[in-house]
């Protein structure tokens, strides 16, 4: 529930950098401040994802074996 909780907070800052380019009309952006958005979305959905598959494969660990 974590990794899903860490993946949806970056899909959120990675929706918002969707809108703040959707109001600039889809044109140039400053890369200063569009990078302070997505660095951290993307970091934290990767970090998410590799949470989930984690908690996946130690769950896997603990299955008893008949």
């Amino acid at each position: 529930m974590a990794g899903l909780g860490v993946f949806l907070a970056g899909a959120f800052l990675l929706g918002l950098a969707v809108y703040v380019w959707e109001e600039q009309g889809f044109g140039d952006l400053s890369y200063p401040e569009s990078l302070r958005i997505v660095i951290p979305a993307v970091t934290l959905m990767l970090l998410g994802i590799q949470a989930m598959f984690s908690s996946f494969f130690l769950s896997l660990l603990r299955l008893r074996l008949r």
